[in-house]
C-alpha cells in the first residue's frame, strides 16, 4: 500500500514536472514580431497583444493582457559615434532627471544577437501609490551610431518573475546585418532611379499617354459581401498654374465604403503631374457620415488634404474638424515617386522580367514620406505586383492581365478591390 502511494505521488510530481517544462516551453511565442526596416525580430512573451504604428518612438508596444507588464522597442540613433558606456551613461542620466530618487542595478555587459549589449534596471519609488515602478533597459548596438532598446515596465510585485521572462525576450532577439540591409534597399531605390528616368522621356511618356483608361468600375468586398465600390479615370490635362500653362496627365478616384453601422465614408481625390516633372498636385478630400439616434440627418465630418509640388518643394495641408496641418518636405533625390506615377505603375513597370523597386513617396494614411516597395513578378498570362507601402507594411498583392488591366487587388487581410463595370455597380448600390 505504501508503495502504491509513492508511486501515485512520484506520477503526480511527475505531472506536475512535465506540465512546468511545457508552461516554460511556451513562454514565448512560436510565431516572430519582426521589424523589416531594421531587420529586428523577437518572440513575445505568449498571450500577449501587440500593437505596432503606436504613433510615438516605439516599433511595437507588447502588452501583458491582464496589464501586469508591458515591453516596448524602438531604435535610437545618436548625431555622434557612442560607445557603450556613454549609451548606458546618456539613459542613466535622463532617468535620474525624470526622478532623482531613482534607483540602478549595475549594468550587465553582454551578447545579444552576436553584437555588444547591455541590460540595466532602475526602480522608482511610489511611496503613496502601491509597488514601486521598475523599468529594464537592454541596449544592443546596431552600428556606431544606432542601437536597439528594449524596454520592460512593470511592478516590484512581480519583478523577478517579469525580469525573468525579459531576459528570454531579450535572448529570442535577432538582428539583420544593417550594411546589407542599406545595400539591398540602395540597390533597390537605385533600379527604380534609372528606371523612372527612362520612364519621364518623351518617347516613353507619349507610349503612358497611349494607355491611360477612361472609367474603370470595382467592387470593394470584404470576404464575400461588397462593402463599397471604386471609379479610377486617367487622362491627359492641360492646367493653368501661375499664368502657364501645365500639360500633365490627371488621374481622378472616386470612391464609397460602407461600413457595418451603416455610417459612410466617400473620397473624391485628383491627382495632377506634369509632363516635365517639375508640378504635382494633388487633393483628396474624405466625407464620413455617422448615423446618430434621434437626428434625421448623419453626423457629417470632412477631411481634405492639399498637396504642390513646385521643383524640389513639397507642401501639403491637411484639413480637419481640429483645424489644418501644414506639412513640408524636400523631394529625395533619388527614387522619388508621384502620387500619378503611383496610381499609374501596373501601366508603366516592366511586366515581362522579374525586380523590386524601392521608391520614397508621401503617404497620406501616415502623412509621412515613405519607403515603399514594389516586386514585379511575371505570369503566364499577365504579371503580378506585390506592394509594402511601408518597410513593416503588409504585402499586398495585385493581378493583372496581359492587357495590363487589374484583375483583384488586395487592400487588406480580407478586403479587396475586383474589377467590374458600371452596369454592376448601379445593381448592386442603387437601393443601398
Amino acid at each position: 500500500m505504501m508503495q502504491c502511494r509513492i508511486a501515485i505521488a512520484e506520477l503526480a510530481l511527475l505531472v506536475v514536472l512535465i506540465g512546468a517544462a511545457a508552461t516554460g516551453a511556451r513562454e514565448l511565442d512560436e510565431t516572430r514580431w519582426r521589424d523589416n526596416a531594421y531587420g529586428l525580430s523577437l518572440r513575445p512573451p505568449v498571450g500577449t497583444q501587440l500593437i505596432e504604428q503606436t504613433g510615438d518612438t516605439y516599433l511595437v508596444r507588447i502588452l501583458d493582457r491582464q496589464g501586469r507588464f508591458q515591453i516596448a522597442a524602438s531604435v535610437k540613433r545618436s548625431r555622434k559615434a557612442l560607445t557603450m558606456n556613454e549609451t548606458v551613461t546618456s539613459i542613466t542620466e535622463q532617468m535620474y532627471h525624470a526622478q532623482p530618487t531613482v534607483s540602478r542595478t549595475e549594468p550587465e555587459n553582454r551578447q545579444v544577437a552576436g553584437r555588444e549589449a547591455a541590460v540595466m534596471y532602475f526602480t522608482y519609488p511610489q511611496p503613496a501609490k502601491g509597488p514601486d515602478v521598475v523599468v529594464g533597459y537592454c541596449v544592443v548596438r546596431m552600428d556606431a551610431k544606432s542601437f536597439a532598446v528594449l524596454e520592460l515596465h512593470c511592478s516590484t510585485e512581480e519583478g523577478e518573475t517579469h525580469r525573468a521572462m525579459f531576459k528570454k525576450v531579450i535572448g529570442s532577439m535577432e538582428l539583420a546585418d544593417q550594411r546589407e540591409l542599406a545595400k539591398q534597399r540602395a540597390k533597390a531605390i537605385e533600379r527604380a532611379t534609372q528606371w523612372l528616368g527612362r520612364t519621364r522621356s518623351p518617347e516613353k511618356m507619349k507610349e503612358l499617354r497611349a494607355r491611360l483608361r477612361d472609367s474603370q468600375y470595382f467592387r470593394i468586398v470584404d470576404g464575400t459581401q461588397d462593402i463599397g465600390y471604386m471609379r479610377i479615370h486617367q487622362a491627359t490635362e492641360t492646367i493653368d498654374l501661375r499664368s502657364k500653362n501645365q500639360q500633365g496627365i490627371r488621374v481622378e478616384i472616386q470612391s464609397r465604403l460602407v461600413k457595418s453601422d451603416r455610417s459612410t465614408i466617400d473620397t473624391l481625390a485628383k491627382f495632377f503631374l506634369s509632363d516635365d516633372d517639375t508640378t504635382e498636385l494633388w487633393t483628396v478630400a474624405t466625407t464620413l457620415r455617422q448615423p446618430a439616434p434621434n437626428r434625421p440627418e448623419p453626423i457629417k465630418q470632412t477631411f481634405t488634404e492639399t498637396g504642390l509640388r513646385s521643383g524640389m518643394n513639397i507642401n501639403i495641408t491637411v484639413n480637419g474638424p481640429r483645424g489644418a496641418e501644414q506639412l513640408q518636405f524636400e523631394q529625395p533625390k533619388r527614387g522619388y515617386l508621384s502620387q500619378v506615377e503611383a496610381k499609374l505603375l501596373p501601366l508603366m513597370m516592366p511586366a515581362d522580367r522579374a525586380a523590386t523597386y524601392g521608391f520614397y513617396w508621401y503617404n497620406s494614411a501616415t502623412n509621412k514620406m515613405t519607403y515603399r516597395t514594389e516586386q514585379v513578378t511575371p505570369t503566364l498570362n499577365g504579371f503580378v505586383i506585390t506592394t509594402r507601402l511601408g518597410p513593416n507594411a503588409p504585402a499586398l498583392r495585385a493581378t493583372y492581365n496581359a492587357e495590363r488591366l487589374l484583375v483583384e487587388q488586395q487592400l487588406g487581410a480580407e478586403r479587396k478591390l475586383v474589377a467590374s463595370d458600371k452596369q454592376t455597380i448601379l445593381r448592386l448600390w442603387r437601393h443601398r
